[in-house]
């Protein structure tokens, strides 16, 4: 029996995440956006995509990116202007740029924490914070505990 390893969990977790989002962001759509797996959109183009089609792409962006992604750096990939993107992500996601990309570190830490002994601050530099601080701060704000206290509670 092969003995699995702290790495093959994360690695599971975060594909099964990226199925999770796409597959949410297909529920959204009509089913002709199944094909975008198989598709060899680019990113370049992405204004003429189909709202959901754009927001599962820039939802792969960001979760690919997570420890660097900032709205300009995203609106730059995509060749936006800063305001007409922040207003994008809005209106695809129903909160800000800011919002979503907080849930979205928030939601990995949390499985990294579950899943790894990995340490706090290694943590926080994976998901995007250069202040650990800043992190447990957030941390706690969004799940009403700290990063130390949700992995003590976790352990079994």
């Amino acid at each position: 029996m092969k003995k699995t390893t702290p790495q093959d969990a994360v690695l599971a977790y975060e594909k099964s995440t990226l199925c999770h989002l796409l597959l949410t962001e297909l529920s959204r759509a009509d089913f002709n956006a199944m094909m975008i797996i198989e598709s060899d959109f680019p990113e370049e183009a992405l204004r003429h995509a189909p709202k959901t089609r754009q927001a599962a792409v820039i939802l792969n962006y960001m979760t690919t990116n997570l420890a660097k992604v900032t709205l300009a750096k995203t609106a730059a990939h995509f060749g936006y202007e800063p305001n007409y993107f922040s207003r994008l992500a809005r209106q695809l996601y129903h909160k800000s740029f800011t919002e979503e990309l907080r849930f979205i570190r928030m939601n990995q830490a949390k499985k990294l924490l579950e899943l790894t002994t990995q340490s706090i601050a290694d943590i926080a530099l994976a998901v995007g914070y250069k202040n650990p601080a800043n992190f447990d701060r957030h941390f706690k704000a969004f799940f009403g505990q700290s990063p130390t206290a949700y992995r003590h509670a976790f352990k079994p």
